[in-house]
């Protein structure tokens, strides 16, 4: 059968609203899966410490959808979709081809609403050193109150998470040591919270020895 130099085919007749409705389809996919990689990430036990949680932390912090780096490849691959749908039919003719359009615009505006809000593990690690930070103070206070000596023991019980304490039988006036300090991969990347006896606090990286 001749060609008569019209397309005739259903994606040749639909093209440019497949192209906005499949462009948003894969920009929500991108956006609010990119989140679940770290995840992904840190199951692979294979990979060498010192290459896996460098990248495990570095999703954590960055692979949220309120990301820099997340943001900017959905407003990429949205306003791609967008000039791609244009070009190929100068102009919208179907009524799904302006129903993606007005789809493909509004999921560029929920981008851009959250993107000032902080991450999940960058809230994580804020309320996590201010807790050991005040559970500082309450040990020092305690010793102050019974000749200078640290407690045996600490209430955890209104935190999320296991900490190691180190505090039993030493003195507040000894040279500081580690007081405080998160359990095992508690953070992304095996990022631990140290605080010591005299309130300095640290960021430590057990596999960086």
């Amino acid at each position: 059968m001749a060609d008569d130099g019209r397309n005739t085919g259903f994606f040749a007749k639909h093209k440019a609203g497949i192209v906005l409705i499949t462009g948003s389809v894969l920009t929500v996919v991108w956006m609010y899966a990119a989140e679940s990689l770290y995840q992904l990430w840190g199951k692979f036990t294979f990979i060498p410490e010192n290459l896996r949680y460098p990248v495990e932390e570095f999703l954590a912090l960055n692979g949220h959808h309120n990301s820099p780096f997340v943001f900017a490849g959905g407003c990429i691959l949205a306003l791609a979709t967008l000039a791609w749908g244009l070009k190929l039919n100068g102009k919208l003719k179907k009524w799904y081809e302006y129903t993606a359009l007005v789809m493909l615009i509004f999921l560029l505006l929920d981008i851009l609403m959250p993107c000032l809000c902080s991450s999940r593990e960058h809230s994580r690690r804020a309320v996590c050193n201010n807790y050991l930070h005040k559970l500082q103070q309450e040990c020092k206070s305690y010793a102050i109150e019974n000749g200078g000596t640290f407690p045996d023991t600490v209430d955890l019980s209104n935190f999320k998470h296991a900490i190691h304490y180190y505090g039993k039988g030493k003195k507040y006036s000894a040279p500081p040591f580690v007081l405080l300090e998160d359990a095992e991969k508690i953070h992304a990347g095996d990022m631990r919270h140290r605080v010591y006896s005299d309130g300095r606090g640290e960021n430590f990286y057990p596999w960086k020895k």
